[in-house]
């Protein structure tokens, strides 16, 4: 008997169930995971990208073999912004800045004022270095008292003067010492001075390290210091430090500074350890002093030994060659207390500085006939050089030789010109700049006539005019309509005005009830 299609479904059916019943959801601890074949099964189609295949067989690759030496390139780490030490300003000294002012008061030149700042800066004698703590920074400012450098802490001061300065305090004097005895198997070296300093294991080492950074690198620090010495096994340099250490110095306290300190206190040292007590302890106010701010000038940059404000004023200074608008606000400032002009010219808002205050012609304003003749000159001839004036005003060429300048020295119409050039720009109808470009300001134009005040609203209703009978009332303002609000300030209430008529639409008054 032939197997219906209702038979079929049965049997699949019992099959899908059996299989049902197998199946887990849990996680298979103890089977191992077979590879799955990616081949493509029978039956399915293998998917395409769509493009032809290419002639020749399939695409090579044409990019070179990578190296094995050949290392990926490492992204560049941003260097961390420099953050100074101090608050460093650059300012002209006084002495400069006296000089400038007494030239551009003789001459009547105009300069801007980033170019005074530029020539500031071009040399180091003629600015100076404002230095000053920050208010939340952990630094303080000291100075060494014998020749006021600055540092950031005391010891620094010290170890300065110990270097530097040890003479105005001792008198030294070099004296015999006992050898050194141990076993000695090699010893530490200077990297910079080359000084043979010891070897660890002796009893005064420490203090060795401390003198011979004091006396030699103050500057450096002393971590530093230690973790760059060398170590010697020479058995020729040891024996070379035994006999170096057979010979010492002696430090006295000078006679006026031991008077001070009273005939019982000690006056003669054996060891920088001893020296550096008695500079703190007794005589600090000699040695160095904390202070708020203080200047130092442009050629002594070289003279600081700490690293951290050497560098915050080199990058001051830097900061100002490139922009220097500190400088440029140091010199408006002082030129202002000094009764000059400053303003402004440009799009850019060009700051410039002067002995006068530029002036404006009047319309009808009279001038003499030479002065008239030079003013319709440099209208004609506008930002032309006071150099060429005497070639192209005057008619006269350029004078090369001292015969030829002595003769137009002496030319009265060239007389004439100078002083009629002077006097333009000693009231400042004309402009002279600093590289001798002559500038002549337009005329002043008159001022746009007032307007007649317009008749007040009562007396528009009054008496109107005949040209405005046929249009249509404006509307009152608010505020006009308020007299307290329309009065200036100090004048007090305006009277009252008369009333209006009524017109003829209002209602008639009523009378007042009894």
């Amino acid at each position: 008997m032939a197997e219906t299609p209702a038979d079929k479904n049965k049997k699949l059916t019992q099959s899908e169930l059996s299989n049902l019943q197998n199946l887990q959801f849990g996680p298979d601890w103890t089977s191992e995971r077979k590879a799955t074949d990616h081949a493509p099964r029978s039956g399915e189609r293998k998917r395409s990208s769509g493009r032809p295949p290419a002639k020749g067989g399939p695409r090579q690759d044409r990019r070179p073999p990578r190296s094995k030496d050949r290392e990926a390139p490492r992204r560049e780490m941003r260097p961390k912004p420099f953050r100074p030490a101090l608050e460093i300003q650059v300012h002209p000294t006084e002495k400069v800045f006296q000089a400038l002012a007494k030239a551009m008061r003789e001459t009547y030149q105009t300069y801007e004022l980033f170019e005074l700042a530029h020539l500031v800066l071009s040399k180091p004698e003629r600015h100076e270095f404002f230095l000053k703590p920050f208010p939340d920074s952990d630094y303080g400012l000291f100075l060494a008292v014998p020749d006021e450098t600055p540092f950031l802490s005391e010891d620094a001061a010290i170890e300065h003067v110990m270097a530097k300065h040890l003479d105005k305090f001792f008198t030294t004097e070099e004296i015999e010492l006992e050898a050194p005895k141990g076993n000695f198997q090699f010893v530490s070296r200077c990297p910079w001075t080359k000084n043979l300093i010891g070897p660890p294991n002796y009893h005064l080492y420490p203090q060795l390290l401390r003198d011979h950074h004091a006396t030699h690198l103050p500057g450096m620090d002393f971590e530093r210091f230690r973790q760059k010495l060398e170590t010697v096994r020479d058995e020729e340099s040891v024996q070379s430090w035994v006999e170096s250490m057979k010979k010492g110095m002696k430090y006295s306290l000078r006679e006026e500074l031991h008077a001070r300190l009273g005939a019982d206190s000690a006056k003669e040292f054996t060891s920088l350890d001893e020296v550096r007590q008695c500079l703190t302890q007794n005589l600090g106010d000699l040695v160095f002093r904390k202070v708020r701010s203080h200047r130092i000038p442009g050629n002594k940059l070289d003279d600081i030994t700490e690293e951290p404000i050497k560098k915050s004023i080199e990058f001051a200074l830097s900061r100002q060659e490139r922009f220097p608008m500190d400088i440029a606000n140091v010199f408006r400032a002082k030129f202002r207390r000094q009764q000059f002009h400053v303003y402004k010219k440009g799009s850019k808002g060009v700051s410039f500085v002067c002995a006068v205050r530029r002036k404006l012609r009047q319309p009808n304003q009279i001038f003499s006939e030479t002065i008239q003749s030079l003013i319709r000159f440099l209208e004609e001839n506008p930002e032309i050089h006071a150099s060429q004036l005497p070639e192209k005003y005057l008619g006269q060429n350029t004078p090369e030789t001292e015969e030829e300048k002595k003769a137009l020295s002496a030319n009265p119409a060239f007389k004439t010109m100078l002083i009629d050039l002077r006097w333009l720009l000693a009231e400042g109808y004309v402009v002279e700049y600093s590289d001798g470009r002559l500038h002549l300001p337009p005329v002043q134009e008159p001022p746009p006539p007032k307007k007649p005040k317009s008749p007040s609203s009562s007396e528009k209703e009054a008496t109107p005019s005949p040209t405005t009978a046929n249009t249509v009332p404006e509307e009152k303002n608010e505020e006009a309509a308020d007299p307290e609000s329309s009065s200036p300030e100090g004048t007090g209430p305006i009277p009252d005005s008369p009333e209006p008529p009524p017109s003829k639409d209002s209602p008639p008054e009523q009378p007042p009830e009894k």
